[in-house]
């Protein structure tokens, strides 16, 4: 099996079944596809209808080749940035890769600081598939994405009832990357 339908699958496993909160800014969701994602990608039915071989296809093209995720060659990296794509936007996501990646490059050791424009470019890529630890790379990345969870959190008080759940599943979830997966034979076979 293909590594993006490991990691979508447990995409999907984290964000689980049907949600309409009032509260969520994300609204209406089925498997962590917001109803405006949906509608976007032609889903017009209900969203309690919604299949999850539907939301399979979504976060295929939507959160994994048209932002570039398949190009990055550590698996580690590669999901975190479908993860935070899924909770950020895929332009949110690049853009904390980059933000790490220039924090990261002390110096300028390895090539210039990269421009924080939300693609994944010929530059970014190159620094990404190049930078000899990814799990440092991953962990700053967590942190840039905690930090914009408090920041929201902050300023929007109605979103405080979610900040545990999104630290809990996105930030503080730091078990290895193959025991979280149980894949590291599955991959290489």
């Amino acid at each position: 099996m293909a590594r993006e339908h490991l990691f979508i699958s447990k995409i999907i496993q984290i964000e689980g079944g049907y949600v309409n909160d009032p509260s969520d800014a994300g609204g209406e969701t089925k498997f962590g596809i917001t109803l405006k994602t949906a509608r976007d990608n032609g889903y017009n039915g209900s969203m309690k209808d919604l299949t999850i071989e539907t939301a399979r296809d979504i976060y295929l093209q939507q959160y994994w080749f048209k932002p570039g995720f398949n190009k990055i060659t550590n698996d580690q990296l590669a999901f975190e940035l479908l993860d935070t794509a899924v909770n950020m936007g895929p332009e949110t996501a690049v853009e904390m890769l980059q933000k790490s990646c220039n924090l990261l490059n002390h110096a300028n050791r390895y090539g210039n600081d990269l421009e924080v424009d939300g693609r994944l470019g010929y530059k970014t890529l190159a620094f990404v598939n190049r930078y000899p630890m990814p799990d440092r790379l991953r962990m700053l990345m967590n942190a840039v994405q905690c930090a914009r969870y408090v920041k929201i959190a902050q300023a929007r008080p109605e979103q405080r009832k979610f900040i545990y759940g999104w630290l809990k599943e996105r930030v503080f979830n730091q078990t290895s990357f193959d025991d979280k997966f149980s894949i590291s034979t599955t991959l290489n076979t």
